[in-house]
């Protein structure tokens, strides 16, 4: 038979209470030092005139009883919904002024995130920090392809002369720029990691071995022993839009000199890293729309262009091998950009979009 749920936070909650308890004593703290501490903590007579306001009776109701969080959650969502049309245009702002519904609305907010506290110990929300959007827009509807502007492009193309800056049109046409960086190779980027290494402890990657499963993983001694024994190896290492991690790529990935100076980086940036038989992968458009650049490190990849969903029998595909040092260029989401399975030693990669 399932356990109660309120016997289960009643006992936790004593527990809880038990240990501060034993701590307090170990400090040195006297008992009715301690005593009167969990009056006032938890609604004694030392509180009558804040039992008679019902804060402590509500804060233990609350905390103990899953169907109460849940109902206050749902209350302050429904709030939340209706405070805002799906236009964009506040509901309540026929009846109330903007300053009062800004103020409220940033009270609603600060005890939706209170309530959502009981909810962290059952379920993980780590990944959904970095999201740009928790509840999905009903009302959201995807752009149609731009299939007029794929068409006229069946190629890669290689500029035969050397430019400083590209024009914003060129960056509408996929171009690779060969050696146009140093080459990057896996040293570099442990190097680079070492650095900042006990900041990096709790930043996750994607990787298909156990042994990496946080970006400081990557500073290992024996990291390239360990690529060459794990079969088919491939790790992505996704900023998340956090600075300091953005910073750590760009030492290793600086602005390309083709860039425009008046364009803007976004913080978002991967690290691809593959052994022998690394899997394809699909690299991401931008969010904010603009261009991208995928920068080979070390070793050659085979990156192919597909013709985006619903533009098959119109736009071509085609592909190009980029070696190490070389830069593609092109624009992004206007095609689904792949780069085919490492076929040859460690692969180095390094994706970034540029907001114009």
């Amino acid at each position: 038979m399932a356990a109660d749920p309120d016997v289960y936070n009643l006992e936790r909650f004593k527990s809880k209470v038990e240990a501060i308890c034993k701590a307090a004593e170990s400090s040195g703290t006297t008992s009715s030092i301690i005593s009167q501490c969990l009056d006032k903590s938890l609604g004694g007579p030392n509180v009558a005139a804040s039992d008679k306001c019902g804060l402590t009776v509500f804060t233990r109701w609350m905390w103990c009883n899953p169907s109460a969080r849940r109902l206050c959650l749902i209350s302050v969502v429904s709030v939340l919904l209706m405070a805002v049309s799906s236009n964009g245009y506040s509901l309540l702002g026929l009846l109330l002024p903007q300053d009062v519904i800004a103020h409220g609305m940033v009270a609603v907010l600060k005890y939706a995130r209170l309530l959502s506290v009981p909810f962290h110990g059952a379920t993980d929300f780590s990944n959904l920090y970095s999201s740009e959007c928790l509840v999905d827009n009903p009302l959201y509807m995807e752009p149609e392809p731009e299939c007029d502007t794929c068409k006229k492009h069946n190629s890669v193309k290689e500029l035969k002369v050397k430019v400083k800056t590209l024009k914003l049109h060129l960056l509408w046409y996929p171009i690779i720029h060969r050696g146009l960086q140093a080459p990057v190779l896996l040293e570099d980027v442990q190097s680079a990691i070492r650095k900042e290494k006990d900041q990096l402890t709790q930043h996750p990657i994607d990787c298909t071995a156990g042994w990496a499963a946080k970006a400081s993983d990557l500073a290992r001694d024996d990291l390239l022993e360990l690529i060459t024994a794990e079969k088919n190896f491939s790790c992505v290492w996704n900023s998340k839009e956090k600075l300091l991690q953005g910073q750590v790529m760009r030492r290793m990935f600086p602005r390309p000199s083709i860039i425009p100076a008046k364009t803007e980086i976004a913080l978002q940036k991967y690290l691809y890293i593959d052994g022998h038989g690394g899997q394809q992968r699909t690299l991401p458009p931008s969010a904010q729309g603009g261009y991208s650049w995928y920068a080979q490190g070390q070793g050659r990849r085979r990156v192919v262009f597909s013709s985006p969903e619903g533009c098959v029998d119109i736009c071509n595909t085609f592909q190009i091998t980029v070696n190490e040092g070389d830069i593609l260029t092109f624009p992004s989401g206007l095609w689904a950009v792949r780069v085919e399975e490492n076929d040859g030693g460690t692969s180095v990669g390094f994706l970034g979009h540029v907001i114009p």
